[in-house]
């Protein structure tokens, strides 16, 4: 039988929902972000450390809701500017010769953090494997590997058939619902697969590709081009 080959590209895009913001005072110039009615406080700097300090500030803390969130006092400023980062560790993933008779799996990972109140979700877009008019069919709905037959799909989970692939480490964030099933892989583009409901330190997400052929997939390099969308929720 000829040689089929996969080579999975994923590409990055990074967005952030911004707030717009109200300052306390402006002028055409100038702008003071934050201010403050107090008794005191100062700044305190060394070689390796600063801190700012307030005394006597009053009506300080978080105050929350279902919608809102607000940070009191002006040393709350954790949540502000607002923030999004967003790196991948690979953005390929050659998974070599596909076979009939066996899954042809692969892996990429990539880390999302935010001071967001309502965290993030990373979203996937792009189009099944292709070679010239010929396509490998997107996994609809969840399923299985099933070697034998045409299918497409991930998730960003451990899997043990096929070993492929770890758990979301690090952070709140967590794999969304179609992705977080292990063994079971999806692909639908414009789907979000991770997220987070609040503010979240560094995640670390792995990307699990798998790739199945049928007897009756036409031969050639197949391949897809993907691209992650981060948006944070202010």
């Amino acid at each position: 039988m000829t040689n089929r080959y996969l080579f999975i590209i994923a590409s990055i895009l990074l967005a952030g929902l911004f707030p717009s913001r109200a300052f306390m005072m402006s002028s055409t110039h100038y702008q003071i972000n934050a201010d403050s009615i107090n008794v005191g406080g100062v700044k305190q700097t060394s070689t390796h450390y600063k801190s700012e300090d307030t005394i006597g500030e009053i009506a300080t803390g978080v105050l929350a809701s279902t919608r809102y969130k607000v940070s009191g006092g002006y040393q709350a400023m954790w949540d502000y500017p607002p923030g999004l980062s967003f790196a991948i560790g690979s953005n390929s993933a050659p998974l070599g010769t596909l076979s009939i008779s066996s899954a042809t799996v692969a892996s990429t990972n990539f880390f999302v953090s935010t001071n967001a109140a309502h965290g993030y979700f990373v979203g996937v877009s792009g189009n099944t494997l292709t070679f010239g008019g010929h396509t490998i069919a997107a996994m609809g709905t969840l399923d299985s590997s099933h070697p034998g037959n045409e299918q497409f799909g991930i998730n960003l989970v451990a899997n043990s058939s096929p070993g492929i692939g770890s758990n979301p480490a690090g952070g709140q964030g967590t794999a969304a619902s179609g992705y977080n099933s292990a063994n079971n892989f999806k692909y639908v583009s414009g789907n979000t697969i991770a997220q987070s409901a609040a503010p979240s330190q560094n995640t670390n997400f792995t990307i699990s590709y798998l790739g199945n052929i049928s007897n009756a997939t036409a031969t050639g390099n197949y391949a897809t081009s993907l691209t992650l969308v981060a948006t944070a929720k202010f």
